[in-house]
């Protein structure tokens, strides 16, 4: 599905300050991330997703739940990207924490939190 997260996170300068490229390329991407993109970067996947109609039938908005996975280097990186982005979203959104985890193998913390919005169809 389709939907606003990575629009509003590509219209926050302070989320592009911590997730641009040097090619100025922001870092955010559906489900995974291509082979050999670097760190720190965000993946998100919607888990659920609810339509709501009016009486006419006529679908008017989704109420979407997405997953965040926040993939850093740095715990403090991490956290201040997670921080930013629920900054950008405090208004409109309904912000739950997963879980946070150290992949030991590849030496790269991932911060896991979970968006809730309503989106127009």
């Amino acid at each position: 599905m389709i939907t606003d997260f990575y629009y509003i996170c590509a219209q926050s300068d302070d989320v592009k300050a911590l997730l641009n490229d040097a090619a100025n390329e922001l870092k955010i991407f559906p489900i995974l991330a291509p082979a050999g993109t670097s760190y720190p970067y965000v993946s998100y996947q919607t888990i659920s997703a609810n339509t709501y109609s009016n009486l006419n039938n006529n679908d008017t908005a989704d109420s979407v739940r997405i997953q965040i996975n926040v993939y850093s280097k740095s715990y403090q990186d991490a956290l201040d990207i997670f921080k930013t982005i629920r900054h950008e979203f405090k208004r409109i959104a309904r912000i739950q924490f997963n879980y946070e985890d150290y992949e030991n193998n590849s030496l790269v913390y991932d911060y896991c939190f979970d968006l809730t919005f309503i989106q127009e169809i």
